[in-house]
């Protein structure tokens, strides 16, 4: 009888699968503890996806998986029923480039604002234009949208720190004055060293 209640672990898990459930009870954390765990890769959170009996609707349970494996509350690991689907999704990543320390891809568990996502990127160059900062974000349709932000109204309260999505591209840009200030430097010191030599 416990052979045919199974239970898939889809996603972001080391071992990915249908599992038969063999004990009376069976949790989210047995479920994912049976497919190795969340991977390295994964979000801060799991999906318990229960499918429509009679005249009910599916239900769609959000689980905050950190604070289910490190504070280990009870209330946030659901016991599970046969045909239930447990999915673990990757975690949600952003790209900054542009004047920036470190550019690159960045993923995060919880939710990132746009500060914090400069944070994450090493903060500005001496060259960038912290009022004219690109957001590229892609719709559902596919097609991409380009807002301009001011980081410094933003570091003020001015404007609001906006919460980043999957897939969003943050293009810290060049500011003129800055880099032909930097160029004129540059060239004093270069004729200043070729004089000493």
């Amino acid at each position: 009888e416990f052979r045919s209640r199974q239970i898939s672990v889809i996603g972001a898990v080391n071992a990915p699968g249908v599992y038969a459930i063999h004990q009376n009870v069976s949790t989210l954390l047995s479920m994912l503890t049976l497919a190795g765990g969340p991977q390295e890769n994964a979000g801060g959170v799991a999906y318990v996806i229960r499918r429509a009996q009679a005249g009910e609707t599916p239900v769609r349970m959000r689980i905050d998986l950190d604070e289910l494996l490190e504070q280990g509350k009870a209330e946030l690991n659901p016991v599970l029923c046969a045909g239930d689907v447990v999915y673990v999704p990757k975690a949600p990543l952003i790209y900054v480039y542009g004047e920036v320390r470190q550019a690159g891809a960045f993923t995060f568990r919880k939710q990132l604002r746009v500060l914090e996502s400069i944070a994450l990127a090493g903060g500005f160059t001496e060259h960038a234009d912290r009022s004219d900062v690109i957001l590229i974000r892609r719709s559902a349709a596919g097609e991409d949208s380009m807002n301009r932000l001011n980081i410094s109204r933003i570091e003020h309260g001015d404007e609001p720190n906006i919460y980043l999505r999957d897939g969003d591209v943050l293009r810290v840009r060049t500011s003129g004055p800055k880099r032909v200030v930097s160029q004129v430097l540059d060239f004093v010191r270069g004729i200043f060293t070729f004089s000493y030599r």
